[in-house]
């Protein structure tokens, strides 16, 4: 696997995202960090097996993440918060390395599923799932360094 990081963030900190997110048996080429003026954005794209992520700078956070009616169709989630920057990075990586990992489930590419070749819907909750668990793992760190 190949890291490059253009942004801020450390790469023993994406190194630690990267292992916390990513699905079972998914092979990762690349992934490339950068710094954005925006939010956050993500993409995957299938024909090379690279992803790229961009998070803003920490003062567009604590964020409410609200989708516009088209993007909810596809199946992005509506009305959550991400509270930083790290979990902006969390969520756009979970995001886009569950794509990753639908390059290889039978149900998408057969053409069974009548959607967008890489769902959405399925990617949005493994997203959001995993930065619950990143929350709750943060938390009980926390616990850990006061008690």
């Amino acid at each position: 696997m190949e890291i490059i990081n253009e942004s801020n963030f450390s790469d023993e900190k994406l190194k630690r995202v990267i292992r916390f997110c990513r699905p079972r048996s998914v092979d990762i080429k690349e992934i490339i960090f950068r710094n954005s003026k925006k939010f956050f954005y993500g993409y995957f794209l299938s024909d090379s097996c690279r992803i790229v992520v961009g998070i803003g700078p920490c003062t567009l956070y604590p964020l409410l993440v609200e989708r516009v009616k088209k993007d909810r169709k596809l199946g992005y989630q509506s009305g959550f918060w991400l509270k930083s920057k790290e979990e902006a990075l969390v969520y756009c990586v979970a995001h886009e390395l569950k794509h990753l990992s639908q390059l290889d489930d039978p149900a998408i590419n057969s053409g069974k599923k009548k959607r967008h070749k890489f769902p959405e819907d399925d990617a949005d909750a493994f997203a959001l799932k995993k930065l619950e668990n990143w929350r709750k793992k943060k938390k009980n760190e926390s616990r850990k360094t006061k008690g």
